[in-house]
């Protein structure tokens, strides 16, 4: 006897149907591409574009069938690693790195989608794909945020920015969703669309135009989407609105039209989750992200420890509805936490995150952070050096002589940086701080071959996880780790540094 459900899902993954929605997909955004691109939110930032000069806008229904082995969503879903053999190192890295950030029985309860043919290799009993578990970290920690700070029964969702929609279909299987609704820009939405109209045959894809009447109910069961330029339609409420690494891709005037639109669509008691970090495009410090319009319920890093040795460091916002017991949070303040959480500090700084989001710092504590803040946003070294004297009366914690010994390395000073590095992990350092402190450490020691494994984070090996940190480790090469403190410094700005 033939299982009906397994009859319905296969009969959804017919040739024919996928052919079908390709043109009924296409069509829909075709229609409503040049409306969108005339508004703020629907413009492409040069971050994406970028992007998606390396991909079909619409690839075909052969294309498709092998998308996520082929690079056909590159910036979005798996990046081809160019052998078989490379793809399965790089698979085993990403598990080595995302294990210690997901639970393996919650990865259990997530299945993969088959679309576009993935590469998945076993870890822990499982067969999974890089790109699975990256986005199960991300599912993971938003299901987390809704049964701590979110709504309970089914929610209804929106997500802008899902990319392939691989956190759409995982949440699908971790929370209760009444209805789902997607913004993205055209090349993402066609592959979103076709993917979760193939994998959730049960939740049928509807478009919403750009112009037409407001929108201010969505259906249940249903997945609605759309292209950024029809926001002003939507006046629908949601219970959960989510935003994982594209805000920080986007231009600024973008990003504040999302910012000003989600304060007004969110619900009541709904929550807005929100992964990301600055100086990616168009967003250059943490408040450009207008926090403080909302009720902070928590302020943290996202990836204690992240996917890439030098990659940006998001921090994980969940915010509500403002209301008249919501703190004040001092963009200053705002500002301070998030630059320091992008060079790595995480643990070390949690009570300062803590006190900002509770709205509680005491006067030291903002001098502090304001003070942070400020060695940001000097322009010479004279400053910066100036600004962290200042701070000694005010930190007495491993943050201070960890930043200090990143400004001693940029400025090529080795002599002054190591006894600064060996002082912060003697102070306490911890996270990947500690673990950047102790890589560079290895690499200023100039030990060629030399092996090494930190404690900093248990069950980490940062050479095996971060080529990047092996080649330091192996070479004493610093060329790359001093071009990106300069960036988070600001250094790659300054106008004249001091000898």
């Amino acid at each position: 006897m033939r299982n009906p459900d397994l009859l319905k899902a296969t009969e959804a993954m017919q040739l024919e149907d996928l052919q079908q929605r390709i043109g009924v997909v296409r069509e829909a955004i075709e229609r409503n591409a040049e409306l969108s691109r005339q508004m703020a939110a629907g413009r492409t930032s040069k971050f994406w574009a970028e992007i998606f000069g390396e991909r079909r806008i619409y690839p075909d229904i052969n294309t498709l069938m092998v998308s996520r082995r082929e690079g056909a969503i590159a910036g979005a879903g798996d990046n081809p690693q160019g052998s078989l053999e490379r793809e399965q190192a790089y698979c085993a890295r990403v598990h080595h790195i995302y294990r210690l950030m997901v639970d393996k029985h919650f990865v259990r309860s997530l299945p993969e989608s088959t679309f576009g043919s993935p590469l998945v290799f076993e870890h822990d009993g499982i067969a999974r794909s890089a790109n699975f578990w990256m986005n199960a970290a991300t599912t993971a920690r938003v299901t987390d945020f809704v049964k701590k700070f979110g709504k309970s029964g089914p929610l209804k969702v929106l997500e802008i920015g899902p990319g392939w929609g691989a956190c759409v279909y995982q949440l699908h299987h971790s929370i209760d969703v009444e209805s789902y609704t997607l913004v993205d820009l055209p090349e993402n939405l066609y592959m979103s669309t076709l993917h979760l109209g193939t994998v959730l045959p049960d939740r049928p894809v509807e478009f919403i135009d750009v112009v037409g009447e407001k929108v201010t109910e969505v259906p249940r069961g249903k997945i609605h989407a759309c292209l950024p330029g029809a926001i002003s339609r939507l006046e629908a409420k949601f219970d959960l609105v989510v935003n994982s690494y594209s805000l920080q891709e986007m231009d600024l005037e973008s990003v504040q039209q999302y910012i000003d639109w989600i304060e007004t669509v969110l619900s009541p008691d709904g929550i807005f989750v929100s992964l990301n970090s600055h100086a990616k495009a168009g967003v250059q410090k943490p408040s450009d992200y207008g926090y403080e319009k909302f009720h902070i319920h928590h302020w943290g890093v996202f990836r204690l420890v992240p996917s890439g040795f030098f990659n940006t460091i998001p921090y994980e916002v969940v915010a509500g509805k403002r209301n008249r017991q919501s703190p004040d949070y001092p963009v200053e303040c705002q500002d301070g936490v998030g630059r320091l959480m992008q060079v790595g500090l995480d643990k070390d700084i949690a009570g300062l995150a803590a006190a900002l989001v509770a709205g509680n710092l005491g006067a030291q504590q903002i001098e502090l952070l304001g003070g942070y803040n400020q060695f940001f946003l000097s322009r010479s070294d004279d400053e910066r050096f100036r600004k962290l004297q200042q701070l000694k009366h005010l930190d007495s914690s491993p943050a201070l002589p960890f930043i200090t010994a990143l400004l001693f390395l940029a400025r090529g000073d080795r002599k002054q940086a190591v006894p600064l590095f060996e002082e912060a992990i003697a102070s306490g350092l911890q996270g990947f701080a500690r673990i950047r402190a102790e890589v560079f450490l290895a690499g200023l020691a100039g030990k060629a071959g030399a092996s090494f494994r930190s404690d900093a984070v248990d069950g980490l090996d940062p050479a095996y996880a971060y080529p990047d940190a092996k080649h330091i480790i192996e070479t004493g090469d610093l060329a790359h780790a001093i071009v990106h403190i300069d960036r988070a410094f600001g250094r790659h700005r300054m106008e004249t540094a001091s000898a």
